[in-house]
């Protein structure tokens, strides 16, 4: 094996495209050499790209073209394990000492681009190049240099003596102050590269004119994958399409489809780990694992929230939702999906969930959609059991603050919501559609946002609505968003003091 590593060693040690050649990838269903699975699109990418990072690390100085690369793709095209490879090239071949910044969108990503480098140093020993993540400050080193990465809120970066910046994820970044300083130091020195990697982001920001711009220079190569064109062959169509009905329409837009969309566009919920963090197994009563214990009244503090609908295909469903507060994390105890039922079997379900929770003694708040087709149903309500059950309206201004209210919980992890069976660290499947059907359309008055959500099979976020009614009536989120939220152990309350 030493042998071979030193011949690997002596073919990698001056090109970029030999060394990507000889790398073991961590491809499915194993490891695999990167020649052996490398596609046409991959090929075209990296022969531009290569001469450019070579005369930077030191083993060439004929090369006179651009040296500041913009790429966009879709999800799933390699673009993290691209940048892993490339940083640890550098490190470890470079001629000199060079020193290289990756830039991310937020720590989770950092972390990620860390991973990747830290997995092809594991699968490829020959790379030379170390890992670490101390004090939050991630890097990786190599006998020829140094990788800093760090995040789009970093408080201060120059680029001053950086010879490889690679930019990912910039169409999510946040702010433009990180992308100044890097790219206003990149002339610094006559040989530093610029890659941006990234998916398609909003129209009219700064990121899409910092594209516009590079298009019309010459000093830059830019590459976008054509608009609904999949280059990747190893994920199927078949697949797509199931991801594409699972997510917001502007988001599968620019994650899918490479398009740039507008901001109306774009979901609430911007990042599906916020949803999934809140994943368990057994929060729902009357799942076959999960029945109604019953020490129940241990936590007595009910939210029920109702969304009338009519059901049928592509027609506002009726749901029912019950959330137990327990230490000021929802649980979803019950989520009744009332098909086609008339409204008179509705308003009798309700009744029953109500009665089973033991009314007003446990029951803190119903909360009833009151729009057309529910006004009587809601006011009926209100009169029969005294006020337990409030008709709410639905407009655009409140349905704006509940979804930021729904979305500080998922941030913060103090949700619980079924997971899916078949991967348990996922929200299950057609109630994470609803979540991620809702669109921020812009920001109104107070920074409260106006909410689109697109009608399609499955309702109109009709779970999702549920839900924030049932949430709308609990004690306001206030905790920072906490990294661990699977690890928090809920406290129990002695009492409920009714307001």
């Amino acid at each position: 094996m030493q042998l071979y590593y030193e011949l690997v060693i002596r073919e990698a040690s001056n090109s970029l495209l030999a060394f990507l050649a000889n790398t073991v990838i961590d491809r499915r269903p194993k490891p695999l050499r990167w020649d052996r699975c490398i596609e046409q699109w991959q090929q075209w990418l990296i022969q531009n790209l290569a001469p450019a990072i070579e005369q930077a690390c030191g083993l060439r100085h004929d090369y006179t073209g651009p040296r500041w690369f913009f790429i966009t793709m879709p999800r799933g095209h390699d673009k993290t394990g691209l940048f892993g490879r490339i940083l640890n090239f550098a490190c470890g071949f470079s001629r000199y000492k060079v020193q290289c910044i990756g830039a991310a969108t937020d720590v989770d990503q950092a972390k990620k681009i860390l991973s990747a480098c830290r997995r092809q140093a594991e699968l490829n020993p020959w790379h030379g190049v170390k890992c670490k993540d101390t004090g939050g400050i991630a890097a990786v080193s190599g006998p020829c240099g140094q990788v800093d990465i760090i995040t789009s809120d970093a408080a201060s970066a120059t680029g001053d003596t950086t010879d490889i910046f690679v930019l990912d994820e910039v169409g999510q970044w946040k702010k433009q102050d990180l992308w100044n300083a890097l790219v206003s130091g990149a002339g610094k020195r006559p040989t530093s590269v610029i890659i941006v990697i990234t998916n398609a982001g909003i129209l009219d920001t700064w990121q899409h004119e910092a594209l516009l711009k590079a298009k019309k220079s010459k000093r830059w190569f830019v590459f976008e994958c054509p608009e609904r064109m999949r280059l990747a062959q190893w994920m199927s169509q078949e697949d797509y399409d199931a991801i594409r009905e699972t997510i917001a329409p502007g988001y599968a837009k620019r994650m899918l489809d490479n398009i740039w969309v507008a901001g109306g566009e774009m979901p609430l919920i911007e990042k599906e780990e916020w949803l999934d963090q809140c994943a368990h197994p057994k929060t729902l009563w009357h799942a076959r694992n999960n029945p109604q214990p019953k020490n129940w009244m241990t936590a007595p503090e009910f939210y029920v929230g109702f969304d009338i609908g009519r059901g049928g295909q592509n027609r506002d469903k009726a749901v029912i939702s019950v959330l137990q507060n327990v230490g000021d994390t929802a649980w979803l105890r019950i989520l009744r999906e009332l098909g086609s039922m008339p409204l008179a079997q509705q308003k009798a379900e309700l009744k029953s969930i109500l009665a089973q929770l033991g009314g007003r003694k446990y029951v803190i708040n119903c909360n009833i959609d009151q729009g057309t087709l529910g006004y009587q149903l809601a006011e009926e309500m209100a009169a029969e059991t005294n006020g337990l059950c409030q008709p709410y309206s639905l407009s655009a201004k409140r349905q704006g603050a509940m979804a930021l209210r729904m979305l500080s919980r998922l941030q913060s992890g103090r949700m619980r919501l079924p997971c899916d069976p078949e991967n348990p660290e996922r929200v299950e499947k057609t109630l994470r559609a609803d979540f991620l059907q809702v669109q921020r359309v812009e920001n109104g008055a107070g920074g409260i946002p106006e909410i689109k959500t697109e009608r399609s099979g499955i309702g109109h976020a009709d779970r999702f609505w549920s839900i924030a009614l049932a949430e709308l009536a609990m004690p306001e989120v206030e905790e920072p968003i906490l990294p661990h939220a699977r690890t928090i152990k809920p406290k129990i309350p002695s009492q409920i003091v009714r307001p």
